[in-house]
């Protein structure tokens, strides 16, 4: 089958819910998203990571960074 656009959007909040930044907010082909963290621009510390696909939230996770 072939991959359709998507629109993925990465935010990351701090643990009171505020976000903190949008890390990518693109359009892909590919269905792969776990590149997306791998190059965090933040300081250390627990957030909640969010990841939209095309405006539907399909992963909540909290991350802690060192």
């Amino acid at each position: 089958h072939h991959n359709e656009r998507r629109n993925v959007t990465l935010s990351l909040f701090d643990i009171s819910g505020k976000i903190v930044t949008i890390l990518y907010d693109e359009n892909v082909e590919s269905s792969d998203i776990s590149t997306l963290l791998e190059k965090p621009l933040v300081c250390s510390g627990t957030y909640l990571a969010k990841v939209l696909v095309n405006n539907r939230t399909i992963l909540t996770k909290r991350l802690k960074l060192q």
